[in-house]
């Protein structure tokens, strides 16, 4: 649709559509742990695109391709997040060439601790595929962001908690809540809570 003559323009949904076929490069961290972990689950659970690992290195040199899809580790100082992006420039001419972050969610706090990120790496690789999945093919997901795929949760099901806490926690500061069914990775919800205590 037109906008003030300039041209197309082009939703979220239409930007990412093609994840699908994609191929999706899983970028390593250097950080041994963490990184056997992502592998391990990757290797065992990704379906929703084809995908292969890489260096930082080499994340540097193709981030700027619009032929894949990135999922990476990132922070903002007090969480480590694991983010799915589009690669691409910002400044490209054509829209459905310019990068995008498709979605991503908090996996621990920042810093040397990763047990949390390790114990719980299968959750966040299938919160993370399901969510870009449907977003692909779906305006209301797409912008909705990861609310858009809660489950119902129902009588009897099972149902585990984790929290996800800052680098440096503490009265004041916040933590994010996530409720999920450790059986079948279905997402309840995300909370981000004030610390009281």
């Amino acid at each position: 649709m037109p906008l003030f003559g300039q041209g197309k323009v082009y939703t979220k949904k239409a930007k990412i559509a093609d994840f699908p076929t994609k191929i999706t490069k899983v970028v390593l961290s250097g950080r041994p742990l963490l990184d056997a972990a992502i592998k391990d689950e990757i290797t065992s659970r990704w379906d929703a695109s084809p995908y292969e690992f890489c260096s930082p290195e080499e994340y540097k040199e193709s981030a700027s391709s619009n032929l894949y899809y990135f999922l990476h580790f990132t922070t903002d100082g007090n969480y480590t997040y694991l983010q799915l992006d589009k690669g691409g420039s910002e400044n490209d001419s054509d829209p459905l060439k310019n990068s995008i972050e498709v979605v991503n969610i908090p996996i621990g706090p920042d810093g040397t601790d990763y047990s949390v990120a390790i114990e719980n790496m299968g959750l966040f690789v299938d919160v993370i595929q399901e969510y870009a999945t449907r977003a692909s093919s779906s305006e209301r997901v797409a912008y909705s962001g990861l609310k858009a795929i809660y489950a119902k949760q129902k009588a009897g099901d099972e149902v585990k908690e984790i929290a996800i806490l800052p680098t440096a926690g503490g009265w004041g500061t916040s933590c994010y809540k996530i409720k999920f069914n450790p059986e079948t990775h279905a997402l309840y919800k995300i909370k981000r809570k004030r610390i009281t205590h």
